[in-house]
Formats: structure tokens, sequence, C-alpha cells
């Protein structure tokens, strides 16, 4: 019965974030061969979440994605990396190359 109640609770959780309406929003991403990805659970209010690094490194980016702005300020769907220049660094969710861009400056930044 409690498997059932998660159930439950998770497909009230997709209709109400929207998530079936998100997926067709959510562009590919190219990572540079050299990059691992983790991808986690998307906590607090996150449509999606992972983490980055450069294979064989430490240091690793948190990246999400928030449609809703629940988790910071940009008046519409975003994507935030970080860290990012000692900050955040956030763009439109249909900006994948100005993503990219980031995260790639960002995962040079953290393993210098």
């Amino acid at each position: 019965m409690e498997d059932l109640d998660m159930q439950i609770t998770g497909i009230k959780l997709e209709k109400k974030m929207g998530y079936q309406e998100a997926v067709p929003k959510m562009p590919f991403l190219s990572f540079p061969d050299n990059y691992e990805i983790a991808v986690i659970p998307p906590f607090s209010g996150a449509m999606a979440r992972f983490y980055v690094r450069k294979k064989g490194t430490k240091g690793r980016l948190s990246v999400y994605a928030d449609f809703h702005d629940l988790l910071g300020f940009f008046n519409g769907p975003y994507w935030e990396v970080f860290p990012y220049q000692g900050d955040v660094f956030r763009c439109k969710i249909d900006e994948p190359e100005k993503l990219m861009k980031a995260i790639v400056e960002a995962v040079e930044d953290i393993n210098k």
C-alpha cells in the first residue's frame, strides 16, 4: 500500500509541476568527451538537476532547470550553473549554447 501511495503522490507532483509539458522544451546538450555527468533528483522545485565534472577530477558544478521561478528570480524558465565566476550563471531554457559555454568556462575555472 505504501508503494501505491508513493506512486499516487508522484503522479500528483508530475501534474502540478508540469513535467509532461516541460519534456519537449528541454534541449539536447552536447558535452565535451572528457566530461562526466551525474543525473540527480530534482529537489527544491527544480525540474531537472545534474552535476558536471571533468573526468578524473573532484571539482563539480551543479546545474538545474527551473521552469517555475521557484529557486531564483529569472522571469521565465531558466538554467542555473553554480559555481560560476564566484556567483551563479543563468540563461533561458531554450539557450543551450549559452548554457554549454558557461558550463565549459565554469568546469575549467574549478579545475585551475
